[in-house]
């Protein structure tokens, strides 16, 4: 969950939204938000779906997203440097950058 917050941020900022918006929706404080913008939290599994439903996404594609190289076995973590930039592009562009003049530019 280390990268969650990260991606949640900037998924905000390309809808033009902000944390407020964010935590107005899902029924969290700006604080809680904030937090987890940060990763400095790890985010609940209903505050998972809260955020899925955000963005109108299951919670899997959250979830995928939160996959971090230090959650892997050893022996997979260079197959997972050298793939995830690839994977992570497309799972934010296919699920979750809805509008195309918008796409995820910099991962």
């Amino acid at each position: 969950f280390d990268v969650l917050g990260s991606h949640f941020k900037l998924l905000l900022e390309q809808k033009g939204l902000s944390q407020k918006d964010l935590a107005k929706s899902i029924g969290k404080s700006e604080t809680s938000v904030s937090l987890i913008m940060k990763n400095r939290t790890q985010p609940r599994r209903e505050t998972i779906k809260a955020i899925a439903d955000f963005f109108a996404v299951k919670p899997e594609v959250i979830l995928l997203l939160s996959i971090d190289k230090d959650d892997l076995p050893e022996n997979t973590k260079e197959r997972y440097e050298f793939l995830w930039p690839y994977v992570e592009k497309s799972v934010l562009d296919l699920f979750l950058n809805k509008d195309d003049s918008k796409k995820v530019s910099e991962l």
